[in-house]
């Protein structure tokens, strides 16, 4: 399986596996699919750091195996997250993950609810989240300035911060997560 992270999408097998669909090719997911699943892990941490501390303390057992290790935590993010096989866009585009609405029996009695599962991109302040759902709603930074009563070089230090937080290579990047999100 290779690791591009272009575009793939994911579904949740009945068995609790997970399958990956990468261009035309389409496979389940396993523990010797080392690359992948380290590049999965690395934009999980680098997106959504408070799922990926989450699903390492789940999977504290298994740390003597670290393959095995990663791999339960990368499988558990995809399930809980983009396991839904839909046609609306890729799960993976270019390193930046998409989340979808995944129905889950467990939700209200799950400890990972809106921790693993619909998880936020911690390291973001309220006024951060705000300024970015604006701009991935498409208002410009005068909109936001005069709504939130903030310069508009303040607008854009927050965006930079954040893009800096997430160890994102551009604030483009930034906006298509901030989009998913919405």
């Amino acid at each position: 399986m290779k690791a591009t992270g272009k575009k793939i999408e994911f579904t949740s097998l009945p068995d609790g596996r997970v399958a990956v669909m990468e261009g035309e090719e389409i496979s389940v997911l396993k523990v010797e699919d080392r690359e992948f699943i380290d590049m999965m892990a690395e934009l999980i941490k680098k997106q959504y750091p408070g799922a990926w501390k989450a699903l390492c303390l789940n999977y504290k057992g298994s740390e003597y195996n670290p393959g095995y290790f990663k791999f339960k935590c990368v499988c558990r993010f995809i399930s809980c997250n983009m396991g839904k096989l839909d046609a609306l866009k890729y799960d993976v585009d270019n390193g930046v993950l998409h989340l979808e609405d995944i129905s889950c029996p467990i939700r209200k009695e799950c400890p990972f609810c809106d921790i693993v599962c619909h998880p936020q991109l911690y390291g973001m302040t309220k006024r951060e989240q705000k300024i970015l759902k604006m701009r991935a709603e498409g208002q410009t930074y005068k909109d936001i300035e005069q709504e939130m009563g903030t310069s508009q070089s303040s607008i854009k230090n927050a965006i930079q911060n954040v893009t800096h937080k997430l160890k994102l290579c551009s604030s483009k990047d930034l906006m298509k997560i901030a989009a998913a999100m919405l």
